[in-house]
């Protein structure tokens, strides 16, 4: 009898251990959810700051970009007022030769043919500047494109690693709740997958703000190449003179 009595009192003790393990494991469940969701409220804060920050640094860089472009612009404007002067003075000399005496002066004649070659040496330096303005904002939208890719797939990789941070703090701290586990899976899931989306829309608003760019540039460099050959074109006509071919429309023919 000694011997079933104590076995009888173990297991009595056992159980009420069992019990109060299970109660005081009750009591603590809504404390751990609680912890964790402050955790998780705590990274997703952090991670929504990086993105504000990132998204403002990139409004501020294609402001900046815009404003380059309207500098170049105004530069291009610059060299088209230089033609354009020089073309007036041209109009007004060939007026001047139709006068007899004037043709006999030999030194003014001379100042007009060097008027013509430096209206044509100016639409060449012109043409070259715009080519180059053309490179410069295109290198500069190319390398923010690069920039801001390499940033969000940093942002998206650092996202993928708390996740599983947080995948791993659920099983330690929830391994003996399967319903709490499920729960917070789907937050974690949910919330990796916003991040991802959200990287991902910024990215392609990104690429469109590029295209309109390099557009505008593409743009800006036609017209003013048009602007300045249309008057080059019209002196040589006025001369009766051959116009000038170009290297691409050698190669043409």
């Amino acid at each position: 009898m000694g011997i079933f009595s104590k076995l009888i009192t173990n297991i009595s003790s056992v159980a009420v251990e069992s019990v109060i393990y299970t109660v005081c494991e009750w009591f603590q469940e809504p404390l751990k959810i609680a912890e964790h969701n402050r955790c998780e409220k705590s990274a997703y804060n952090v991670h929504s700051y990086a993105m504000e920050s990132a998204n403002k640094k990139h409004q501020n860089q294609i402001e900046l970009l815009e404003k380059q472009i309207e500098i170049k612009e105004r530069k291009q404007q610059l060299e088209i007022e230089k033609v354009q002067k020089i073309a007036q003075l041209n109009a007004e000399l060939e007026e001047w030769k139709k006068d007899k005496a004037f043709e006999r002066m030999q030194l003014t004649t001379e100042a007009i043919m060097r008027y013509q070659q430096q209206l044509t040496s100016l639409n060449v330096q012109a043409i070259q500047a715009i080519g180059l303005m053309q490179l410069d904002l295109k290198n500069k939208a190319q390398e923010m494109v690069y920039e801001k890719t390499q940033k969000y797939k940093r942002l998206q990789d650092d996202a993928l690693k708390q996740c599983i941070l947080e995948f791993e703090k659920i099983e330690d701290n929830f391994s003996n709740n399967a319903r709490a586990r499920d729960i917070l899976y789907n937050a974690a899931d949910k919330k990796l997958q916003n991040v991802i989306d959200t990287a991902s829309a910024f990215l392609s608003e990104l690429n469109a703000d590029i295209i309109k760019l390099n557009l505008s540039i593409t743009n800006l460099t036609e017209q003013g190449q048009r602007f300045i050959e249309g008057h080059l074109n019209n002196f040589y006509i006025t001369q009766n003179l051959d116009i000038p071919i170009s290297e691409n429309e050698k190669q043409l023919k």
